[in-house]
Order: structure tokens, then C-alpha cells, then sequence
């Protein structure tokens, strides 16, 4: 359509999102050095891309729940909750890496996500 008023459109490619190649390490130690005794674990994700990225690795150290059963593994994986910030993510996680999302917070703010993560908290009467 451009080209037929004599506009010509030259694609160029100004970021790129990848993985950090260093996120496995970093999260082992992260989670080495994390309370043992900590029990009230949240994963966060902001977008189906890096949830797609991160989800092999997480279910390494954690558990979710899935639609099916609670997968993966022995007691000694830290169970770990899901809130998701937008529609898009939360339907990725739910349908494509069938992981059930605890929470998705009404707005995409930091604010709204520690109100939500508190509401469900406190409504599941963890110790």
C-alpha cells in the first residue's frame, strides 16, 4: 500500500529479548542461599516468551500445579506459586505450559501484584 503512493518501507530491527545463558547458575545459587525454612515461594511472569524460557529450568527447583496433578516431583522440590501480568501470559502459561496461574492482578502494577499475591495468601490460610 505504501509503495503504491511511493513510500518505501525499510524493516529494521531494533531489540531483541533472549534468555540470560547464565539463568540456571544464578537461580541455583539464589536458591542455595535462600532460607531453607522459606516455604511461600512465587514465580512471576511478565511474558509468554520468557515464561516459555525459564519454565524448564523452574521445574528443576519447583513444583506447580497442573491441570492434571501436581507435577514433577519428590517432597524436596519447593512448591512454588504463579501469577501471571496480562491475559496473553496467563492463557500461555495455562494452555501451553499447563501450569494452573494462581493469580493475574487487574492492572500490570507492582502494586496490584503484591495486593493480589497478599488477597490469595491470606484466603489460603498459609502458616
Amino acid at each position: 500500500m505504501l509503495a503504491e503512493i511511493g513510500i518505501d518501507l525499510l524493516s529494521l530491527k531494533v531489540y531483541e529479548t533472549q534468555g540470560s545463558r547464565t539463568f540456571e547458575a544464578d537461580l541455583t545459587l539464589a536458591l542455595s542461599q535462600a532460607n531453607k525454612g522459606f516455604y511461600r515461594w512465587w514465580i512471576v511472569h511478565f511474558a509468554p516468551s520468557a515464561a516459555e524460557f525459564v519454565t524448564p529450568v523452574l521445574r528443576n527447583h519447583f513444583t506447580f500445579n497442573t491441570p492434571d496433578l501436581l507435577m514433577g516431583a519428590s517432597t524436596s522440590i519447593r512448591p512454588a506459586k504463579v501469577a501471571a501480568i496480562g491475559s496473553v501470559t496467563s492463557a500461555f502459561i495455562q494452555d501451553e505450559l499447563r501450569i494452573h496461574v494462581d493469580i493475574a492482578p487487574p492492572k500490570p502494577t507492582p502494586q496490584d501484584l503484591v495486593r493480589a499475591i497478599i488477597t490469595h495468601d491470606r484466603d489460603s490460610k498459609l502458616p
